[in-house]
């Protein structure tokens, strides 16, 4: 009889140690001590909340003082990558007894696309079970545009007709390793023609002593129907996956003239990026060789992409994901000039 009661009165007694709240590095809690509970240790402000509340409780006795601070991370072990100071901010930071703490977030301090994360410190130091606790909070930046222009556009694109490639560069948001482009936007001071969106990755010429970065290999290039401009901002969906540090992104016009980009001709240090036009410089009908021609830091094209993180990725990406896929899309935007397309020439700078 007395062996069946001892092991009843065993988890007895471990059921009083359990609701008694206790937990962590306290075995057994003074009944007078106080004892730390949150009411969750992860918080999700997903891609649109913006505030969320913690509530802080003592579930033994005395009082109990405590503060709350925010811990920002550092990601991936690298000093560099930390998330950004300043977009979460909580109240009250100190007290004493139960309350209720309000996270509210600055959407317009995140920089970083996709997820950034930080810690909630809580420290209590009377509490009998933890002194310390911390708490998970995680919010989206869903999307982003990128964008290294002023909207300030003075000047119309003097182009010739056989000024087929207009490309601009940019630059992966920080810390991300890979977007996805959903949309390219161009402003056109007149329109009416058909182009072909295009994405390149970089390069330099082996015997360039400046090292200067021009597109490269073709990433991607769009396919019939080939989507028409008009003037004034023109917005085109793309589903483009790129992973490229360095990227260029425009259109190569089809029509027998072209669209006229709108273009800023004195812009600010912090608008000066990479603008290049290409065009076909062989004097074989049946080969192409495109060569490019520097136009920023001079000038500025007014082209602008729109970006998600690649955890969004749904679906193929557009043509262009081999170099079969771009040798075809290519080819029918040459049929659309009225020319073939048999063989295409080293790419060069002049």
């Amino acid at each position: 009889m007395l062996r069946r009661l001892f092991p009843m009165a065993a988890l007895i007694a471990l059921a009083t140690v359990l609701l008694g709240g206790c937990s962590k590095d306290c075995v057994e809690c003074p009944k007078e001590s106080p004892v730390l509970h949150l009411s969750t240790h992860r918080i999700n402000l997903g891609t649109d909340q913006n505030s969320a509340t913690l509530s802080i409780s003592n579930k033994g006795g005395q009082t109990m003082s405590w503060t709350v601070g925010v811990q920002w991370l550092v990601l991936y072990g690298k000093q560099d990558a930390a998330e950004e100071i300043g977009w979460l901010t909580v109240s009250p930071t100190s007290g004493s007894g139960d309350a209720t703490i309000t996270c509210t977030a600055d959407r317009s301090k995140l920089d970083k696309l996709g997820i950034s994360q930080v810690r909630l410190i809580v420290n209590a130091p009377d509490a009998a079970n933890t002194t310390r606790d911390s708490v998970e909070v995680m919010i989206v930046k869903a999307n982003d545009w990128l964008i290294n222009d002023d909207n300030t556009f003075d000047s119309c694109a003097t182009a010739a007709v056989n000024d087929w490639y207009w490309v601009k560069e940019f630059h992966l948001p920080s810390g991300v390793e890979a977007v996805i482009v959903d949309s390219i936007s161009f402003n056109f001071c007149n329109g009416s023609d058909s182009i072909m969106l295009l994405a390149y990755d970089w390069t330099v010429m082996d015997n360039d002593p400046n090292r200067v970065k021009f597109p490269g290999r073709p990433l991607f290039a769009s396919t019939p129907p080939y989507p028409k401009t008009t003037s004034g901002w023109n917005s085109y969906p793309v589903n483009w996956y790129i992973s490229v540090d360095t990227f260029y992104l425009g259109y190569f016009q089809l029509g027998a003239s072209s669209p006229i980009l709108n273009i800023d001709i004195s812009p600010a240090d912090a608008e000066s990026t990479g603008c290049w036009t290409a065009r076909d410089v062989s004097t074989d009908s049946t080969k192409v060789e495109l060569a490019w021609y520097i136009e920023g830091v001079s000038k500025t094209f007014a082209i602008r992409a729109h970006v998600k993180p690649t955890f969004q990725y749904v679906g193929k990406p557009g043509a262009g994901t081999s170099s079969v896929d771009l040798w075809n899309a290519l080819e029918l935007g040459y049929q659309q000039r009225g020319t073939r397309l048999t063989h295409l020439c080293p790419l060069r700078h002049d």
